[in-house]
C-alpha cells in the first residue's frame, strides 16, 4: 500500500510538473515575442497580449482541477471508467448502451494504460479537449481586438458548467469539442481560404461530426444546423462541392460503422438496441408522461435552465441588438459574425424543440450538461456582436434592461444566479452606461464582466475545498482498501462504485463493499468483521435521505466507532449490533374496501394501479389510525414505522408523508417526510417508501399514532396500495 501512495504521488508531481512547463513556455514565447519587437516601453504587443489571455485561461482549468476538483458524481462516471478498464483488457460489452460512446471510453483506456486508474487518467481526456476548445474559440477570433478575444475566452472559459465539467469523466465536454470543432472547420472554410483542399476540409468536418456521435447521441442536436448551413448554400449556390463531399464522407463513415457492427455483433443497429434495452422511466420520458411536461419544456424549460444555470449569459449581447440578431442578412450566413449568430439561434432552437427519440417525441432533457456544446458558439456569436455594439447607447441601454429582466426571473424563481451573477451583470452594464465614450470604457468593462463570470467559480472552489473528495479519497484507501484481511463494508451506492474505483476494478480485493439495500443481517459471520461507512457526500450523491437509511446505519451508538473525521462528516463502524426490529403490526389498504383504522377517502377509477379502485387525494389521503395501547410498548426503546404505497402523481408537487402521536388533541411527536425525491416521473404508478424512527421516551403508552398523505400542492393525484408496518426495538 505504502508503494502504490508512493506512486501515486509521483504521478501528482509528475503532472504538476508537465503543467507548471506547459505554463512556462507559452509565457517565454510570449516574452520572447515582445524582447524581438524591441519594445523599450511597458506596453506589450497586441498579438502577445492574446496568448497570453490563452496562457492565462488554459491555466484556469489547470488550476481548476488541481484546487477546485469536486471529485466523481459516482454513477455514470464510475460506469464509464470500468468499461474504460475492461477495454484495456480487451473485454468489451456490447448489450450496455455506454459502452458505444467509444470516443469517451477509448481516450479513457488509453490514459488508463498509460498513467493507471486515477483520478488525473480520467479527467485527462476532458481537460485535453476543453483546453482545445479555448484554443479553437481563440484562433477564431484572433484577428479581434484583445479585448475582444479576452471577453470570448472568459465566456467560454468561465463559464460555470464549461468548469465544472473540464476534469469530469463524462462525453458532454467532447460533445462539445466535436460540434465546436465541426463548426470551426466550416468556418475556416468560408471565411479564411488557406491552401489546403476542400476535400481535407470536408473530411475533417466529417471525422468531427462522427467522433462527437461516438462520444454521446446528443450530438444528433447539431444535425438541423448542418441541414441549414447546407439549404442557405444551395440558394446561393456556393460551396456545393464542400457540402457534397462532407456528405459522402458521412455516408462513407456512418456505412462503415454500421457495417462494423454488424460485422462483429451480428446486428448493425447494436447500438440502439441497446439504448432500448437500458432505457428507463425517469422525468426525462416526456413521451410517457402527461403532454403537459413536454409543452412546458419546449415552452420556457430551456429558457429557464439557461437562466438558472448561466447559459444565457451570451444571449443577452444578441438580444441586446435585435437589430442586427434578427436582420435577413444575419441568417444568409454572408460573414463571419452572420455565421456564430446564424449557428447559435439554430443551436438553441434545435436544442428546444428536436427530439432525440425516433420512435416518439421528446426533446432533450433539461441538465446543463447536455447544452454545453452551445456555450463556445454563443459565447464567439456574443462578442462579435460586441466588437461593433458595446459602445453604442442604445446597446447599453438594452444591456441594463435585459440585465434586470433576467435579475428579476432568477429572484422570482429563487435561482442562486440572481446574486451571484446576474445582479452583478446588472452593476457591470450600468457602469457600461455611466462610462459612455470614456477612453477606459472597454477595459473597464472587460475587467468586470471577469469579475462577475468569476464569482460562481470561486464560490464552486470554495465549496470543493470543503467536500475535499481527494482526502475522502485517501480516507477509503488508508482505512479501508488498506486491509489485508477479509471484511465487509456497508455503504450508500456512490462510495461503493467509487471505492471499486479506487481499488482499480480489483475482484480479489479483500474487502467486499454492500449497498445499503443489498445487505442482510442474515449475511453477518463472526469470522469477518463487518464495517458501515458513513459519508455525507456520498450520500448526498446516493440521493438518500438520513430517514431513508436503513434502522443499524442510523442509531450507531452502540457500534464501535472506529474513524471519525468531523469536518469530512466521515465515520467508519465496526457493527457488532444487529438486533433486528420485532414485527409488530401491519395493515394495507388497496382501496377496494373499507379497512379498519382506516378512514374514508374518494375512491376513483381513473388511475389504478391494482384492483378496481384507487384513492384520489385533493389535499389529504385516508389516514391510517392506531392506539399504542394496543400494544406492550413497556420495555420498548424505539418504534419503527415504515410506509410504502404506490403513487402517480400528475404534476410537480411535494406530498408529505405525515407521521402523528396525538393524546387529548396534543401532539407529542410530528414529522413531514417527503417523497419527492422517489418521483421519477409524472402520470406514472410508481413505489415510494419512507420510515421513521420515534424514540418513545416521551410517548405515552395510550398516545394514537396516526399517518397520512398531506398533497399541499393540491395536484392531481392518486394513491394504491398503502401498506403501513410497525416495528419496536426492545430495550
Amino acid at each position: 500500500m505504502i508503494g502504490f501512495m508512493t506512486f501515486f504521488c509521483k504521478i501528482n508531481k509528475i503532472r504538476l510538473q508537465f503543467y507548471i512547463l506547459f505554463l512556462k513556455r507559452n509565457i517565454d514565447f510570449i516574452f520572447e515575442g515582445y524582447r524581438k519587437n524591441n519594445c523599450s516601453s511597458v506596453t506589450m504587443p497586441k498579438q502577445s497580449i492574446k496568448y497570453l489571455a490563452l496562457t492565462a485561461f488554459v491555466g484556469i482549468l489547470i488550476l481548476h482541477h488541481f484546487f477546485a476538483y469536486l471529485g466523481h458524481f459516482g454513477y455514470d462516471d464510475m460506469h464509464y471508467a470500468r468499461l474504460a478498464h475492461d477495454l484495456t483488457n480487451a473485454v468489451f460489452n456490447p448489450e450496455d448502451h455506454f459502452s458505444y460512446r467509444l470516443t469517451l471510453v477509448g481516450l479513457t483506456s488509453l490514459s488508463y494504460r498509460l498513467f493507471g486508474v486515477n483520478d488525473f487518467a480520467s479527467s485527462l481526456p476532458s481537460l485535453l479537449v476543453s483546453a482545445l476548445s479555448l484554443l479553437l474559440v481563440f484562433i477564431i477570433l484572433r484577428k479581434e481586438k484583445p479585448a475582444i478575444l479576452v471577453i470570448g475566452l472568459a465566456l467560454v472559459g468561465l463559464n460555470f458548467w464549461t468548469l465544472f465539467y473540464s476534469d469530469k469523466l463524462m462525453p458532454d465536454p467532447l460533445v462539445a469539442f466535436s460540434v465546436l470543432l465541426a463548426i470551426f472547420l466550416i468556418f475556416e472554410f468560408k471565411f479564411r481560404k488557406t491552401n489546403i483542399p476542400t476535400i481535407v476540409y470536408a473530411f475533417a468536418t466529417a471525422l468531427a461530426v462522427f467522433l462527437g456521435f461516438n462520444a454521446k447521441g446528443t450530438i444528433v442536436l447539431i444535425v438541423p444546423l448542418l441541414a441549414y448551413f447546407i439549404i442557405v448554400d444551395l440558394l446561393k449556390k456556393r460551396d456545393m462541392k464542400f457540402w457534397g463531399l462532407f456528405v459522402g464522407f458521412s455516408v462513407i463513415l456512418l456505412g462503415s460503422y454500421f457495417a462494423f457492427w454488424q460485422f462483429y455483433s451480428g446486428n448493425a443497429l447494436a447500438r440502439l438496441s441497446a439504448i432500448t434495452q437500458n432505457s428507463y422511466l425517469n422525468l426525462c420520458s416526456y413521451s410517457e408522461q402527461p403532454f403537459l411536461f413536454t409543452l412546458k419544456r419546449i415552452g420556457y424549460g430551456l429558457v429557464l435552465l439557461s437562466v438558472s444555470h448561466s447559459l444565457i449569459v451570451p444571449f443577452i449581447f444578441l438580444l441586446a441588438s435585435p437589430g442586427m440578431t434578427f436582420k435577413k442578412e444575419t441568417f444568409l450566413l454572408n460573414d463571419e459574425r452572420s455565421f456564430f449568430i446564424g449557428s447559435a439561434i439554430v443551436l438553441f432552437l434545435s436544442s428546444n424543440f428536436m427530439s432525440i427519440s425516433v420512435s416518439s417525441y421528446s426533446p432533450m432533457c433539461l441538465d446543463p450538461r447536455h447544452y454545453l456544446f452551445m456555450i463556445p458558439i454563443a459565447g464567439v456569436a456574443g462578442v462579435k456582436v460586441l466588437r461593433t455594439e458595446l459602445s453604442k447607447r442604445n446597446f447599453q441601454l438594452r444591456f441594463v434592461g435585459l440585465s434586470v429582466l433576467i435579475f428579476g426571473i432568477a429572484v422570482i424563481n429563487n435561482y442562486d444566479t440572481a446574486w451571484t451573477l446576474y445582479l452583478p451583470l446588472v452593476v457591470v452594464s450600468s457602469v457600461l452606461l455611466i462610462l459612455k465614450g470614456h477612453a477606459s470604457q472597454t477595459l473597464v468593462f472587460t475587467f468586470l464582466l471577469i469579475a462577475a463570470l468569476l464569482i460562481n467559480p470561486a464560490k464552486m472552489a470554495r465549496y470543493a475545498r470543503k467536500v475535499n473528495f481527494t482526502k475522502q479519497e485517501q480516507i477509503v484507501r488508508q482505512e479501508v482498501l488498506s486491509r489485508q484481511d477479509s471484511c465487509l463494508v456497508i455503504t450508500d451506492q456512490v462510495q461503493k462504485n467509487v471505492a471499486a474505483y479506487l481499488s482499480g476494478f480489483d475482484p480479489s480485493s479483500p474487502c467486499k463493499f454492500y449497498t445499503y439495500d443489498e445487505f442482510q443481517s442474515d449475511d453477518y459471520r463472526q469470522d469477518i468483521p463487518v464495517f458501515l461507512l458513513k459519508n455525507w457526500y456520498t450520500n448526498y450523491l446516493s440521493n438518500m435521505a438520513e430517514h431513508e437509511l436503513p434502522y443499524f446505519a442510523k442509531m450507531t451508538k452502540n457500534q464501535q466507532l472506529i474513524f471519525e473525521d468531523r469536518d469530512l462528516n466521515i465515520q467508519i463502524f465496526q457493527l457488532t449490533d444487529f438486533r433486528r426490529p420485532e414485527k409488530l403490526f401491519q395493515s394495507k389498504n388497496n382501496f377496494e374496501s373499507e379497512i379498519q383504522g382506516w378512514s374514508t377517502v374518494e375512491r376513483s377509477t381513473k388511475e389504478v394501479y391494482t384492483g378496481s379502485y384507487s384513492a384520489s387525494v385533493e389535499e389529504y389521503s385516508s389516514t391510517f389510525s392506531i392506539s399504542l395501547s394496543r400494544f406492550d410498548l413497556d420495555q420498548t426503546d424505539q418504534l419503527l414505522v415504515n410506509a410504502s404505497f404506490r403513487m402517480n402523481l400528475m404534476d410537480a408537487a411535494d406530498p408529505q408523508l405525515i407521521v402523528t402521536i396525538e393524546k387529548d388533541d396534543k401532539k407529542e411527536f410530528w414529522k413531514g417526510l417527503p417523497g419527492k425525491k422517489q418521483i421519477k416521473s409524472y402520470g406514472n404508478w410508481l413505489p415510494v417508501s419512507v420510515n421513521q424512527i420515534i424514540d418513545m421516551e416521551d410517548i405515552s403508552s395510550d398516545a394514537t399514532l396516526i399517518l397520512y398523505l398531506w398533497n399541499k400542492e393540491k395536484a392531481e393525484l392518486y394513491l394504491d396500495d398503502f401498506n403501513v408496518e410497525l416495528s419496536v426495538i426492545k430495550r
